[in-house]
């Protein structure tokens, strides 16, 4: 294959310099080259920063990794310690009873009279909800048996179990 420019005569010696470089060039790049101790050492510096780069990045990824499964945990371990209101009633015992009946602001006296009503009530039967609950635990009242938790009282109940103890 043959490949021809035509140019003109004012752009000819331009041609050939430039062809020159390139053929002169093209040659120095095949020749092993020279390097010094500069060179070396900006080339090691360049690779260290890169290095170094790097390592910081697959270190901030790791911590990262580390905080979102920490935080993972934590939530698990929150949603598993969450109680179901119903539970409460079918299996915490007379001191948590108690003590729940204390934060939905029962005081101690109706909390406790209250709590052994509830597990008096479950040994006969488990409660089906929290509407059992409210129907089947009574206190008494004078001569009177009455109702225990009103349905305002049990949703305050509910909304305490899910603030700290």
């Amino acid at each position: 294959m043959i490949g021809v420019f035509i140019i003109e005569p004012e752009t000819q010696e331009n041609l050939i310099k430039q062809v020159q470089l390139f053929r002169k060039s093209k040659s120095e790049s095949l020749e092993p080259k020279n390097f010094t101790s500069e060179d070396l050492e900006r080339f090691l510096n360049n690779l260290e920063l890169r290095f170094e780069k790097l390592t910081k990045q697959l270190l901030e990824e790791s911590i990262t990794k580390v905080n979102l499964e920490t935080e993972n945990k934590a939530l698990k371990k929150q949603l598993a310690e969450q109680v179901e209101p119903l539970k409460v009633f079918q299996k915490l015992n007379v001191d948590k009873i108690a003590k729940k009946l204390l934060n939905a602001g029962f005081n101690q006296k109706k909390a406790n009279q209250i709590a052994l009503a509830i597990v008096d009530e479950r040994e006969k039967e488990q409660f089906s909800s929290l509407h059992d609950v409210i129907e089947r635990v009574k206190v008494p009242h004078g001569k009177n048996m009455q109702k225990a938790i009103s349905h305002k009282k049990m949703l305050d109940l509910i909304e305490s179990l899910f603030v700290e103890d």
